[in-house]
């Protein structure tokens, strides 16, 4: 008969266990310092990272971000243009299945959407939930949300009467630069 202690330490046991993906691949130590790289925005840490065998387009284990993903979303720049200038593929997406676009407009890196852009990635990806890189633009609160979203309208090509419905109606939406950004682009475009 199991006593109650050694039943308690079983389901801590497989709890603890069940949050663990035991299949996982540990990251090595390139990896680790290609981590180390993106987060410092180090170009240099980066290349010796890739030197010593790490995988630029693994994702990691937490997460499923991959190296051009996490620079993506921390804003680092010269890690982006870095990663892409060594061949990081941006339309891997982490865990849920968001690229690095939309992790551009998520965040409001205009900067970054801008570099991803030249490197042919496309700004009107959809993803599964039926939602652009400019939705998430729209969703953010501040004011690089807003100068993203003006970003996606005036150099990536977006219609604004294609998104101007969700984008304004959406309980999501909160910013008033957002809102009232859409609606000058909107009043400009009737105009025409």
């Amino acid at each position: 008969m199991m006593t109650l202690r050694r039943l308690s330490l079983l389901l801590n046991f497989l709890l603890l266990t069940s949050f663990h993906d035991v299949n996982a691949i540990e990251p090595s130590d390139a990896q680790m310092a290609l981590t180390a790289g993106v987060k410092a925005d180090d170009p240099k840490e980066i290349e010796i990272a890739l030197k010593d065998g790490a995988d630029i387009n693994l994702p990691s284990p937490r997460g499923g971000q991959t190296p051009l993903m996490q620079s993506v979303l921390n804003g680092q720049v010269n890690a982006v243009k870095y990663l892409l200038s060594r061949g990081a593929d941006a339309s891997i997406g982490e865990a849920n299945g968001y690229t690095p676009m939309h992790g551009a407009g998520f965040q409001g890196r205009v900067e970054i959407a801008e570099i991803l852009l030249n490197h042919g990635v496309d700004p009107r990806h959809m993803h599964e939930d039926g939602y652009e890189p400019i939705h998430r633009a729209c969703w953010g609160s501040q004011q690089r949300h807003t100068d993203t979203v003006h970003f996606f309208i005036e150099k990536a090509g977006v219609n604004v009467e294609e998104i101007y419905d969700q984008c304004t109606n959406d309980e999501k939406v909160k910013n008033p630069g957002t809102i009232k950004l859409l609606k000058q682009f909107r009043s400009t475009s009737d105009e025409l």
